[in-house]
């Protein structure tokens, strides 16, 4: 759950640098091209969000580094 509240509020913040660089360069937001643009590319930028977070997770992830197994059931820190 807190995977999805971060990609949320990262999409957020970068909506929101995006907005604003654009108004930099005085493109309008909400003309239809620029705003049909703008939701294909926060769908682009969640969906590789949530894959990166997958895979992250996935692979780079070692439920047993850090704990000595060979105590129980009850995770002990390596010494």
């Amino acid at each position: 759950m807190k995977y999805i509240i971060g990609v949320l509020l990262t999409l957020l913040l970068l909506l929101v640098t995006m907005y604003l660089a654009l108004g930099f360069w005085g493109i309008s937001m909400f003309d239809a091209m620029h705003l049909n643009n703008a939701f294909k590319t926060i769908g682009i930028l969640f969906v590789a969000s949530i894959l990166l977070v997958l895979i992250v997770s996935y692979f780079f992830k070692n439920p047993h580094k850090g704990y000595d197994t060979t105590k129980g059931n009850i995770a002990h820190p390596k010494k």
